[in-house]
């Protein structure tokens, strides 16, 4: 099993702390995309420093630089506590006894800043950190690394994770717009083959037991793909298909 942090294991939205700094909706919305923004933000995800990024800001908009500099000095403000109900259940050999990686992109000076909010790290195997890597998903080296310390092919795991914009839900339609943008963009360059392999395993048995032949079975908790539809706001659903009996 690898998971992603962000929002699944653990919240995170800048929101958090900058309604307690900016109490206008929409000159705090405009401070998120046009100054401490996503792109921004995500040049520290690949391992460019805190210092480094405050600075270049500060340098463009010094009439923030409480609020620029706030963004790191109280980072932590961002979190909260699990996302969306998951988590690895505390146990080091993870969920039905197979083991837990984690994925994240994630600055590794901030990361390590919320270590002892995340306790579920000391039950993963190991954890892919894009800044201490200085490489971040959805290219595919983040991804070829991690397999390779696993040992294992894509298609023998499964991924939980939250995909880019989804923690804009509820927001504007250009939001809207842009976060499904962004899950198309996610599944053409690193969905490949993700965890059919493990999900077809653990039907075998149902499988051999009934002595069934062509079946469907949809689980919208997955994220692989055989047939992988997009269904916007509600998110995407998988249907495993096996077109022969199983031996």
């Amino acid at each position: 099993m690898i998971f992603d942090f962000g929002n699944v294991l653990i919240g995170w939205n800048p929101e958090n702390l900058y309604r307690q700094l900016i109490a206008d909706p929409a000159e705090r919305r405009r401070f998120l995309d046009e100054v401490c923004n996503h792109a921004w933000n995500h040049q520290q995800d690949l391992g460019r420093t805190c210092a480094e990024a405050i600075a270049e800001r500060v340098a463009l908009f010094p009439h923030h630089e409480d609020h620029i500099r706030a963004y790191y000095g109280r980072f932590p403000e961002m979190l909260t506590g699990a996302g969306r109900g998951r988590s690895c259940d505390s146990r080091p050999s993870g969920r039905g006894g197979f083991p837990c990686y984690g994925l994240t992109n994630w600055s590794g000076e901030t990361y390590r800043m919320a270590l002892d909010l995340m306790p579920f790290v000391q039950h993963m195997q190991y954890t892919a950190v894009s800044g201490d890597l200085k490489m971040g998903k959805p290219e595919p080296e983040i991804f070829q690394h991690l397999l390779g310390v696993i040992g294992k092919p894509a298609k023998a795991c499964r991924l939980h994770r939250r995909f880019p914009g989804e923690h804009r839900r509820g927001e504007d339609a250009r939001h809207q717009r842009r976060a499904v943008q962004e899950r198309r963009e996610w599944r053409r360059k690193s969905c490949g083959d993700w965890g059919c392999g493990l999900a077809l395993e653990m039907l075998k048995p149902a499988l051999r037991q009934h002595n069934l032949g062509p079946i469907a079975v949809e689980d919208t908790d997955a994220f692989a793909c055989h047939d992988l539809a997009d269904l916007g706001d509600r998110g995407l659903r998988l249907t495993i298909r096996a077109a022969t009996p199983l031996r």
